[in-house]
């Protein structure tokens, strides 16, 4: 996991008393989550048949069909969900959370249409015309970095979009604060130019 530090931060997005969460792999909560990926999708029969696929068992599914996703950057997200409250966190409960390691994206499911105008450059929006690669709840894909760090609970929960825009803009600020300063070329400071002394010319007052 070294090429991914941000990887196990991200796993505490959804995490209680700092213990990263695993996915529930039990059937009623796979079976849940298959549901509810397959009420997404406009095409359920085309749904099953790309999960079939040898070997990544993955499958497109479109966004703007009940939900929008935010993407953010695995060091944002990994830096943001450490802004979260532990009531904030409880809220978040049964939210999917989707991490596709190639991209080193995290995405979020919201409510359509709550996320536009986000207005930061290093989120992503995904609505109509954008899919979202999502690996089948059962079976963990093969040759294919996405994978489910909260798997749906079949509720319909979607994360709170004011939460995640506080969580991100705080994580955002934290950073610009660390930041060192920016170191001039110069040593020293640079003297400001002295103002250009008058001089009595001849026939003035007070010329000598």
């Amino acid at each position: 996991m070294a090429r991914y530090p941000a990887r196990e931060r991200l796993a505490q997005w959804f995490s209680q008393d700092g213990q990263p969460r695993q996915p529930a792999l039990t059937p009623e909560r796979a079976g849940a989550a298959e549901r509810w990926i397959t009420a997404s999708h406009p095409r359920p029969d085309r749904l099953a048949a790309e999960w079939q696929r040898p070997p990544r068992n993955t499958a497109l599914v479109p966004a703007g069909h009940g939900w929008d996703a935010v993407a953010l950057p695995c060091t944002l997200a990994a830096a943001a969900s450490e802004e979260l409250t532990a009531e904030q966190r409880t809220d978040l409960d049964g939210v999917p959370l989707l991490c596709d390691l190639d991209s080193q994206l995290v995405y979020i499911p919201v409510a359509p249409g709550s996320a536009d105008r986000w207005g930061d450059p290093a989120v992503t929006v995904l609505s109509h015309d954008d899919w979202l690669v999502m690996p089948h709840p059962r079976h963990p894909p093969n040759g294919h970095r996405a994978l489910w760090i909260s798997l749906p609970d079949g509720s319909g929960r979607l994360a709170d979009v004011r939460v995640l825009r506080l969580a991100v803009a705080q994580a955002r600020a934290r950073q610009r604060a660390a930041r060192p300063p920016v170191r001039t070329a110069y040593a020293y400071p640079i003297p400001r130019p002295v103002p250009v002394q008058r001089t009595a010319a001849y026939g003035e007052v007070g010329y000598r």
